[in-house]
C-alpha cells in the first residue's frame, strides 16, 4: 500500500511514520519505484509535520528506521537531524571498476556506495564510463 501511494505521489521520496512510543516513531521512505534505506529531507519533513501541524511537544523525536535510530531535535523553528555516519573502508584496486569508469582511480573506498578517487578534475572530466 505504501509503495502504491508513493507511486501515485510520484515524488522523490514519500515518508510514512507511525507512533511507537512517546516522541518515537517508525519511519519508512519510498520512491515511486522502491523503498529506500535513508532519506534526510523526508525525515526532516516528517519531523516538521510532527512538531507543527500535529503539535508534538517534545525537544526531539526519534525515528526508528532501516538505517538505525534517527534523532531530529528542534530549537525554536530550527530542526537538526543527527545523520548516521557511514565511515568508508579502503578497497584494493579493481580492474573492472577502471574499465567501467574508463579510467584508473587512485583510490577506491566503500561505505554504502563505492567512491573512486582521482588525482585531478581533468582526469574525472576525461572519463568515458561504460
Amino acid at each position: 500500500t505504501m509503495q502504491a501511494i508513493a507511486a501515485e505521489n510520484n515524488l522523490a521520496e514519500t515518508a510514512f511514520f507511525v507512533e511507537t512510543g512517546p516522541a518515537r516513531y517508525h519511519l519508512r521512505w519510498f520512491t515511486p519505484e522502491v523503498e529506500v534505506d535513508l532519506c534526510g529531507h523526508a525525515t526532516l519533513a516528517a519531523a516538521f509535520v510532527l512538531f507543527e501541524p500535529l503539535g508534538v511537544d517534545a525537544p526531539a523525536v526519534t525515528f526508528e528506521s532501516r538505517s538505525g535510530p534517527l534523532v531530529v531535535s528542534r530549537d525554536g523553528a530550527e530542526l537538526t537531524l543527527d545523520f548516521p555516519a557511514r565511515p568508508p573502508r579502503p578497497l584494493p584496486r579493481d580492474r573492472q571498476v577502471a574499465v567501467a569508469l574508463g579510467g584508473e582511480p587512485n583510490e577506491l573506498w566503500l561505505a554504502r556506495d563505492c567512491m573512486a578517487v582521482f588525482e585531478t578534475e581533468a582526469e574525472v572530466r576525461a572519463l568515458t564510463p561504460d
